[in-house]
């Protein structure tokens, strides 16, 4: 079991409603690993309320943190503000996933950088993976440079949902990764 937290220390995500919307993207993009994996390994959420509205170390309860950064904030990559690395991730002991509070985030990827695509990605990071250089792959490096695939460049999407999946190759590079047998 692997736990997670979601904290807002800029009070980016301001009411309750979004943070839900936040967490739910979260969850959702958990699962989809989750699932990838088989039930090999259980994601689940411990909000902490104490730490909720903090920046800095990690809560020692959890073993991913994931919040919104700016600028310098701890770590060794800062934040570059609007445009160019929207995140960051490094995967457990430290296990951390960092956001561009600067960037103009979308909660349905119809203005602005797709959190959901971004939390898909990024979750990949954190469980060892690497890019992939297919274009239809979530772990695709084009990501990495701002560069948010949409339902109209990619096929990422679902014809009957805009929600991205993680695609053949990721699911295959995963499995090879974690020496699962499904698609070797």
């Amino acid at each position: 079991m692997i736990s997670w937290s979601f904290r807002d220390p800029f009070q980016l995500v301001r009411s309750r409603e979004k943070r839900n919307a936040v967490r739910a993207i979260l969850k959702s993009s958990f699962d989809q690993w989750e699932k990838a994996l088989g039930g090999y390994v259980l994601f689940i959420e411990k909000p902490d309320r104490k730490f909720e509205l903090t920046t800095g170390d990690k809560p020692n309860n959890v073993n991913i943190d994931i919040y919104f950064a700016r600028g310098y904030h701890g770590c060794k990559e800062a934040m570059d503000g609007r445009g160019g690395i929207v995140a960051h991730s490094k995967f457990p002991p430290k296990g951390i996933l960092h956001l561009d509070a600067d960037e103009r985030w979308s909660i349905d990827g119809k203005r602005g950088v797709d959190l959901r695509y971004t939390l898909l990605h990024e979750i990949g990071h954190l469980l060892g993976m690497r890019h992939l250089l297919r274009k239809d792959a979530i772990m695709n490096p084009e990501y990495q440079y701002g560069k948010i695939m949409t339902a109209s460049n990619s096929k990422l999407f679902s014809s009957t949902s805009e929600t991205p999946k993680l695609s053949y190759f990721d699911r295959r590079a995963l499995y090879r990764l974690y020496q699962l047998h499904k698609y070797q």
